[in-house]
């Protein structure tokens, strides 16, 4: 922010901008009673400064109960038309549906939830039609709402139903959640899919709703791993927050590689909420938003929390000059709402002198576990990339050639195209370019294989090739592993084979690292592999007999498949 006036970024300035905007739609909007003016007082604002003329406006329609029930239930759509048009708040069934004390029901309520659904609906028209590279929707993401359940303020998820609108286009969309609370919502519609990667960076502590959102929350089924969950403690600031935030989505964009992005920003994160948890200003949070702008993808801007009002006006309208690349005024201009922003009338929110008690060493943590979990997507996604929670026995079976990629920069990494030919794979040490893809491969990994999920790969790797070396008659480090020969996991009896592929009827990926040798062992053979991290493994690669997979001797630790992995897993 500057004393000087509106000055432009040329990094930016061009960006074609749609934003939602009624007078309509902002009346409908003000009738939230948990937010009451604020769309207006944030209208106001933002035009009050003169971004409305850098922007196209775009007038929202309305959402149709056909365009809501795209996500949300019938049943629960026609309780709150029904209740809606008397404000009936005594209904018994309202309670089934979420609706009393957090979401009460006042006359005119499906209204407001039609309104917001279709501007959101709106607004990722507008990026599917390419009239905008980044559509804004400050009076949407509403991101608590489950299907058939109005929760915490939010009566409809437009966040999802915006995002499902741009999945009529794109393959992969990503969802960005900085708001204060867990996007919980948005993470259960999507949990079970590997199309949506949802990331949620939010308060987590004992009784703060909605109490979800914890470090090993990572997806369900083939949603495994594509939900990323970073918890935080109160006070956090901005070069903080900002240096986390920016670690953790440039793992997550090497891996998801989305071609869409929608992002939550509510303002409950900003110093002086009455949330009183973070300690955040508009610039950190501006810092993270022209991070991913630079991706240049068809970007979807949403609203959210924000309870002190001028806060969330002085946020969002920020943010508005952020994204047109434009320098505001520190003094706010005269306009209707002038008053509510003083005694400094100034665009800017200073910090409070609350402490800050995210310990480094722990968010340190955090950031391994999740890029160990980004890893273990690839990991998955390049032994099965057309399926990556087929049955392995299913795959071996299967005639059609499977290509993958894995790329380490700082390595020597060789990388092959394998198919379900035994022979497919390259011996250690060979230098191989990758053949040509068909069809371009969503995950790449980009970083070395410093990470959690990647050393146990190497450690299977390395413990295979040693019992491939016993099986043929040379000694393996560990004694005897009962049930090795009699395995009868693919032609191959090996997991993980001598060639530094994957076995079991040739499956693999071709890797040969500068630092191994044939019939050695890898680079971490005395260490202990995670035993959860291995056991996840084994469920994600949809081995539903345990007694299919052999006792492994794991450093100093006994780990038994047979009496450790339940039956029929």
């Amino acid at each position: 922010m500057s004393r000087r006036g509106d000055s432009d970024d040329d990094s930016c300035g061009k960006r074609k901008v749609a934003y939602v905007y009624s007078p309509e739609y902002i009346e409908t909007c003000d009738s939230l009673s948990k937010v009451p003016n604020r769309a207006s007082m944030v209208h106001s604002l933002i035009e009050a400064y003169g971004l409305l003329k850098h922007m196209s406006t775009v007038k929202p329609q309305v959402a149709t109960i056909e365009d809501m029930a795209k996500f949300h239930t019938d049943s629960y759509l026609e309780h709150l038309h029904k209740i809606s048009q008397d404000g009936d708040n005594d209904d018994p069934q309202s309670v089934d549906y979420g609706l009393g004390y957090d979401c009460p029901v006042v006359e005119g309520i499906y209204d407001y939830a039609a309104a917001v659904g279709g501007a959101t609906l709106t607004a990722a028209q507008c990026l599917l039609d390419q009239k905008c590279e980044v559509a804004i929707n400050w009076a949407g993401g509403w991101h608590h709402a489950k299907k058939d359940e109005a929760s915490g303020f939010c009566y409809v998820n437009d966040a999802v139903l915006g995002i499902l609108k741009l999945r009529e286009k794109y393959e992969r969309v990503l969802y960005v959640d900085v708001d204060l609370h867990h996007g919980d919502g948005v993470e259960d519609a999507f949990s079970f899919t590997s199309k949506v990667m949802t990331v949620s960076l939010h308060k987590f502590s004992p009784g703060f709703f909605p109490g979800t959102g914890d470090l090993c929350d990572t997806g369900l089924g083939k949603g495994r791993w594509y939900a990323v969950n970073v918890p935080l403690e109160d006070g956090i600031k901005d070069d903080r927050y900002y240096q986390i935030f920016t670690r953790v989505m440039q793992e997550v964009r090497a891996q998801f590689n989305p071609e869409a992005l929608v992002m939550q920003l509510g303002a409950d994160t900003m110093a002086g909420d009455p949330m009183c948890s973070f300690n955040m200003t508009p610039v950190g949070v501006g810092k993270c938003l022209q991070h991913v702008l630079e991706w240049q993808l068809p970007t979807l801007l949403l609203g959210g929390g924000g309870y002190n009002l001028a806060n969330t006006a002085r946020c969002w309208t920020y943010l508005t000059a952020a994204v047109l690349g434009k320098t505001l005024s520190s003094e706010i201009p005269d306009h209707e709402f002038f008053t509510e922003y003083g005694p400094d009338y100034s665009l800017e929110i200073s910090p409070s002198c609350r402490p800050d008690r995210n310990d480094a060493k722990h968010l340190d943590q955090v950031i391994s576990t999740i890029k160990g979990s980004c890893v273990f997507l690839v990991m998955t996604s390049l032994l099965f990339p057309g399926n990556a929670h087929a049955a392995m026995k299913d795959l071996s079976s299967s005639s059609t050639p499977l290509s993958s990629l894995l790329h380490y920069p700082s390595s020597k990494t060789s990388v092959v195209p394998f198919s379900s030919s035994a022979g497919a794979a390259a011996s250690p040490g060979s230098t191989l370019s990758s053949a040509p893809l068909s069809k371009p491969q969503p995950f790449c990994l980009q970083t070395g294989p410093h990470l959690l999920a990647s050393m146990q790969l190497q450690k299977l790797n390395s413990h295979y090739q040693n019992l491939a070396g016993a099986s043929a008659g040379h000694p393996a480090p560990g004694g005897a592993q009962r049930g090795f020969t009699a395995s009868p996991l693919g032609t191959g009896n090996q997991l993980l084979g001598p060639s530094g592929g994957l076995g079991g009827g040739g499956l693999g990926v071709g890797i040969s690292m500068g630092n191994q040798s044939s019939g050695t062992g890898g680079i971490i053979d005395f260490d202990p592999v995670d035993e959860e991290v291995l056991m996840s493994l084994v469920v994600e690669l949809g081995l539903d007999r345990a007694n299919e997979l052999p006792e492994l001797w794991l450093g100093q630790n006994e780990f038994d498949f047979m009496s450790d992995v339940p039956a029929g897993c």
